[in-house]
């Protein structure tokens, strides 16, 4: 057995040839045993030093192109590399990735040729269009047991891989003819009409009257009317309402009570009245209206 402090990635201390268990100790996760293809399906498993060895016992932690790259890869453990592929000749990935995949459309059109339609199906248009890359997917999320075992920089290393080869499988796939790219080529959507916002003029004297002299209405009232007349709802209108009610400036005298006052505030404003718009049901946001109505 060799511990990690030996390696500089845990990626080489994956066996590369079937029926070779290189027992190791050093794992990510603190696990003893192997992680070797035994089928040569490229599908590699966990084999746990003290278990027996079970496929239904050892998870899978690899298979489609990770498998098939841990396979081929360059590797600097000669102990691993040995009777394995890349023992005698390191492949590109260029290479890997046309190889792993035309061996997967063999394997489709075995499968597909079977089928009634076959014969009028152009089967390779939907190995690449249809079937490769939503298989590929989930192959690679299946591949991700196998991160606990090894480093974060080798983590890095299996991503990068996986993401590049769904974008060679993009590029295959623009290659047929008619294929559109999902969300390409589809009749854009009606835009609904925007609601024209309400270009609202304040009649801001008449407010002003109702305010007494201590209110600085020279420097004052012009930012009110700013504010009035800005888009906004009729609850935020009311709450402005209510804040003028309740303020020290508010001539009290002239109404008796807030909705007599909002009732007429709204055609000055050139809102609609709502009358169970009570003091109660403004409560909600009144605190932030304060801050922008800061003068009363």
């Amino acid at each position: 057995m060799e511990s990690k402090n030996n390696t500089k990635s845990l990626l080489n201390c994956i066996s590369q040839a079937c029926y070779f268990d290189y027992i190791f100790d050093g794992w990510n996760n603190g696990k003893i045993g192997c992680i070797s293809d035994h089928s040569g399906q490229c599908i590699y498993r966990f084999y746990d030093k003290y278990k027996d060895d079970k496929n239904k016992e050892n998870p899978i932690v690899a298979v489609g192109i990770v498998a098939y790259w841990l396979h081929h890869r360059k590797n600097e453990n000669r102990i691993t590399t040995i009777f394995g592929p890349a023992y005698f000749s390191s492949i590109s990935i260029n290479k890997q990735f046309e190889d792993y995949t035309a061996a997967r459309l063999v394997q489709y059109k075995k499968t597909f040729e079977q089928k009634p339609s076959s014969w009028r199906t152009d089967i390779e248009c939907e190995f690449y269009t249809k079937y490769i890359i939503p298989n590929e997917r989930k192959l690679n999320r299946q591949s991700e047991a196998l991160f606990e075992y090894i480093t974060p920089a080798d983590c890095k290393l299996v991503k990068e891989l996986m993401k590049e080869y769904i974008l060679f499988l993009q590029a295959k796939q623009k290659e047929y003819p008619g294929f559109v790219p999902k969300g390409e080529g589809k009749k854009p959507k009606k835009q609904k009409k925007k609601t024209p916002e309400v270009t609202r003029i304040v009649d801001i004297d008449k407010i002003g009257q109702h305010l007494n002299r201590d209110f600085n209405k020279k420097v004052y009232l012009a930012d009110m009317k700013m504010f009035l007349e800005q888009h906004q709802s009729d609850k935020d209108l009311a709450r402005a309402a209510l804040l003028i009610y309740n303020s020290r400036y508010f001539i009290k005298k002239d109404y008796n009570s807030f909705l007599a006052w909002y009732k007429d505030f709204c055609v000055i404003v050139g809102c609609k009245y709502h009358e169970d718009y009570l003091p109660s049901a403004l409560r909600k946001l009144l605190e932030k209206q304060k801050k922008k109505y800061y003068f009363l």
